[in-house]
């Protein structure tokens, strides 16, 4: 049987799981920290659609579809994003950084908001909806908290009364249906909240252009706005 990693997380007193990754950036909230197990993907299609007695949440997130589904590539590429549009925002990655990943959980759940250094098309193909609420680099550094020394690439915001300045991180919010996809851009931070429903969705990583990386590193790092309050 094909085992993958699978995200373990407690429902929290607001019945959404906060799927965080270090118990530094959720001090308030043992339960929203989650584990990695692995597991069938038949024992994870059997249960991850409930919540246990003990209300443990099952997520399977950043599968790699090549060397762990590999069953799944016709179907999924028959539903990929035109070749042209991938190809104008970069070129495949290598395979370690699992270019076609799924994601698979019931919600209502919340990921931490994070960035990735890769870029990205995300697309629901099945189910409920997923919300992503988007910072760009030029004011999230400011007003996320960003320390990548002690956070790598997760904002420790979890509240506006510890982080004040927070409340001037206005995000632009979309939701996706099936069939709708959304470029994501390289080092945009963003949380991603699942509907109640079941749903799947299919990333497609892209490599960024150096030159872009470089352009954005001056500006998340405050090299070149002096009010950039990015540790890097």
């Amino acid at each position: 049987r094909t085992s993958l990693p699978i995200r373990i997380g407690r429902k929290e007193n607001n019945d959404r799981t906060m799927f965080a990754r270090r118990s530094d950036l959720a001090p308030n909230s043992e339960e929203s920290i989650y584990r990695e197990h692995e597991m069938s993907f038949h024992d994870f299609l059997s249960i991850y659609d409930e919540l246990l007695e003990n209300d443990l949440h099952y997520y399977g997130a950043q599968i790699n579809v090549i060397e762990s589904l590999p069953s799944l590539l016709p179907h999924i590429q028959r539903s990929a994003p035109p070749a042209a549009i991938l190809n104008a925002i970069g070129p495949t990655p290598p395979p370690k950084y699992r270019p076609i990943s799924i994601y698979m959980g019931k919600g209502p759940l919340t990921t931490q908001t994070h960035y990735d250094s890769l870029e990205n098309v995300v697309c629901v193909v099945a189910g409920g909806s997923k919300t992503f609420d988007l910072y760009d680099p030029a004011t999230s550094s400011l007003w996320l908290y960003v320390d990548r020394p002690k956070h790598g690439n997760a904002s420790p915001v979890t509240t506006q009364k510890k982080f004040p300045l927070s409340k001037f991180a206005i995000p632009s919010t979309v939701t996706l249906h099936p069939g709708d996809c959304l470029y994501l851009p390289v080092y945009w931070y963003h949380a991603v909240s699942t509907s109640a429903h079941r749903t799947i969705s299919i990333n497609w990583w892209r490599r960024p252009d150096h030159l872009k990386m470089s352009a954005l590193e001056n500006f998340f790092c405050g090299r070149e706005n002096e009010l950039g309050r990015a540790k890097c």
